[in-house]
């Protein structure tokens, strides 16, 4: 799976009712649009081992946690704008290290799932490949990864390049020896990577507030759109 999250998708989870029991991040924006994709992957699994990198202030580990045996794989060091003090959730294993350079850290093929939101987009490109193959030695034989990524979408179909130079990376990923995509795959070249009206975005009243955070984007956002790339994968045996 390698795809924009749509609307219509959004809405499904939705309307299906997956989201009825997750607390929501407040203000809302993007991040409540991956949670809902995130977990559609996620909600009716059990007694299973699921890790979730990066995972911040998380929503989705203690409704997870239930019914399964949860990590949390971060430093909590503030990476992102993210926060630096854990979350409380009795009966989650916490591990202070980065996906990347987690061996001697944590065991290897402890996991049936890893997962993240709004967190590869914070791995410099030149990492990315240390970083899926650690995603892969935590991984179980068979084990899912399911990854939702911030993206910042032209119109334009050859707008993108730099967008196309990180998601190359995760193309090369898809078709390497550690994973197999699970599900479909309509990113293949840069011009597939044009902003379409059917994409969830993030609300341009919260992208006013990044501007006030994070200003160096700032013109970037006047003209660009903001929204969430899904990516799935399975390991190989």
């Amino acid at each position: 799976m390698l795809r924009f999250v749509t609307k219509e998708q959004y809405w499904k989870v939705l309307d299906e009712g997956v989201m009825q029991d997750v607390h929501e991040y407040k203000p809302w924006h993007l991040k409540n649009i991956q949670d809902a994709i995130a977990f559609s992957w996620l909600f009716d699994k059990e007694d299973l081992s699921i890790a979730e990198v990066g995972a911040g202030d998380s929503r989705l580990v203690p409704a997870l946690s239930k019914k399964n045996k949860c990590a949390v794989i971060d430093e909590y060091k503030g990476v992102g704008n993210g926060p630096k003090k854990k979350i409380n959730a009795p009966g989650v294993d916490f591990f202070d290290c980065m996906v990347g350079s987690s061996q001697g850290v944590i065991a290897s093929g402890l996991f049936d799932v890893l997962f993240s939101v709004s967190v590869i987009e914070h791995v410099p490109t030149r990492r990315l490949g240390g970083f899926f193959a650690d995603c892969h030695r935590l991984l179980k034989p068979g084990g899912l990864m399911v990854h939702l990524i911030d993206a910042y979408v032209s119109d334009k179909d050859d707008g993108n390049c730099e967008l196309w130079k990180v998601v190359s990376e995760y193309i090369k990923c898809l078709n390497g020896p550690l994973f197999s995509p699970v599900g479909e795959l309509p990113i293949s070249r840069e011009s597939d990577l044009a902003f379409r009206t059917s994409y969830a975005t993030n609300p341009d009243s919260m992208m006013r507030r990044w501007n006030l955070s994070s200003p160096a984007l700032t013109e970037k956002r006047k003209v660009f759109q903001s929204c969430a790339i899904e990516f799935v994968l399975k390991k190989n045996s």
